[in-house]
């Protein structure tokens, strides 16, 4: 019995969850030529995403529509951000921010891990890319 065959038992749900991510094409594989580039991609969407929930943040907090308006925002969305959570707090609350970062963080680590010189996968496709050329 392999470890995966243990998680399946265990956690049915979230193994279930990572095959249709899997099946969707969300999920990236290391071993995928492309990898870099779509680790890289979904990087920079969560930055920008990121940035866009710091900035909406800072104008709520300041009270300034037109701001909100001006960063693509529209009217709907900013009434909502304005309802104040069950916490209290209006616009995206402290744990989105946190988790952001958090996989910004993991997808950073991870594309370091593939493009480290060292790493046995990033030696495997510079193999590859050689037999490909």
């Amino acid at each position: 019995m392999t470890p995966h065959d243990l998680e399946q038992i265990a956690n049915p749900q979230a193994a279930e969850r990572r095959t249709q991510a899997a099946l969707a094409g969300r999920r990236i594989s290391s071993g995928d030529p492309d990898s870099v580039a779509k680790i890289t991609d979904r990087l920079r969407a969560l930055e920008r995403q990121h940035g866009m929930m710091k900035l909406a943040n800072r104008f709520l907090k300041f009270g300034n529509d037109a701001g909100l308006l001006a960063a693509g925002w529209n009217p709907d969305q900013i009434a909502k951000m304005k309802q104040p959570a069950l916490s209290g707090e209006v616009g995206f609350p402290a744990y989105m921010l946190s988790n952001s970062n958090a996989n910004m963080t993991r997808l950073r680590k991870r594309l370091a891990s593939l493009t480290k010189p060292n790493s046995a996968i990033y030696a495997a496709k510079q193999v590859l890319e050689t037999v490909q050329a």
